[in-house]
């Protein structure tokens, strides 16, 4: 259009200076000029045309890449839904036969304690019948000392897995008053001898731990009976301190009988009597350590990690 108006001017300058003899060549020239713009409009609509078909085959391809894609996308999808199905399934039947595997593993598990328990029942009650047929006074303090070992042991079998308790440990004050019941109606019928249990907080222990503890405490209490208090023994007395720490259990025992120095026990291994050999020997395996004193009584000091 620009070139169209110079055209023009040029023309319109050309009739002015040449008067009429120029219309000829003006109109020659605007005729020229009209079919040059023609010529270009025709050009540029062509252009126009051939675009616009460009862009179609460039978006029916993009359509077709699209398209192309989303069904790639899908078939991904499936396979990959399937593979999950499989999973699921192989998961499903693992989880079914674990299932199984730890149901035969309970009745086992159950069998096997009932046994124990049994067995434990059955050998505590021997040596409980014995009892009163034995004459030897050493005979049957060893008895007793067993019947104490057994007792700890059955304790623990049966809190462990008597209740069903998942958790595998047990209530350590139960445990203890357990332990102090059994032994009075082993060595004191008459509860001649007071009991004091100090344990102010909640305090649970596994198993590995309970069996060792409950055969500490029976000999303890054992050696109180048999050593520390006589039949003439003023106000006897049986005092049981427990609490935890920094995951670390701190049992301490006393009672207040004769000591070790009325009981002439030194302090060399080959004169310590079978049940304090017992001690130490389950302290070293609870990785724990023990001192004594003898003041007042004997008082035995432990600290145990958990």
């Amino acid at each position: 259009i620009g070139n169209t108006g110079s055209i023009t001017m040029a023309s319109s300058s050309l009739i002015f200076v040449l008067n009429e003899s120029s219309i000829r060549i003006v109109s020659y020239v605007g005729n020229a000029s009209l079919i040059i713009v023609i010529i270009f409009s025709l050009g540029l609509k062509e252009e126009l045309r051939q675009f616009e078909i460009d862009k179609n085959e460039v978006l029916q391809r993009l359509n077709l890449m699209q398209l192309d894609q989303n069904q790639l996308l899908d078939k991904m999808v499936l396979e990959r839904t399937i593979q999950l199905e499989l999973s699921n399934v192989k998961l499903a039947t693992r989880q079914s036969e674990l299932a199984d595997r730890n149901k035969v593993i309970e009745t086992l598990m159950q069998e096997l304690q009932h046994r124990v328990k049994n067995n434990l029942q059955l050998l505590y009650s021997l040596i409980n019948l014995q009892l009163p047929s034995v004459k030897d006074m050493n005979a049957k303090d060893l008895l007793k000392n067993n019947l104490g070992r057994i007792k700890a042991m059955s304790l623990v079998n049966e809190k462990l897995y008597t209740y069903g308790d998942s958790s595998l440990s047990i209530n350590l004050e139960e445990f203890v008053m357990d332990m102090v019941q059994h032994s009075n109606s082993i060595y004191d019928r008459h509860k001649l001898v007071e009991k004091k249990i100090n344990i102010p907080h909640p305090i649970r222990i596994s198993g590995n731990i309970a069996i060792p503890f409950g055969l500490i405490l029976s000999e303890l209490i054992t050696n109180s009976f048999k050593h520390a208090f006589t039949p003439f023994s003023v106000n006897p007395a049986i005092q049981i301190q427990i609490f935890v720490e920094n995951k670390t259990l701190f049992f301490s025992y006393n009672d207040n009988g004769k000591g070790l120095q009325q009981q002439q026990v030194s302090e060399s291994p080959a004169n310590y009597s079978h049940g304090v050999l017992l001690i130490k020997d389950l302290i070293r395996q609870l990785k724990g350590t023990l001192a004594t004193k003898s003041e007042a009584g004997l008082h035995y000091s432990f600290i145990i990690p958990i």
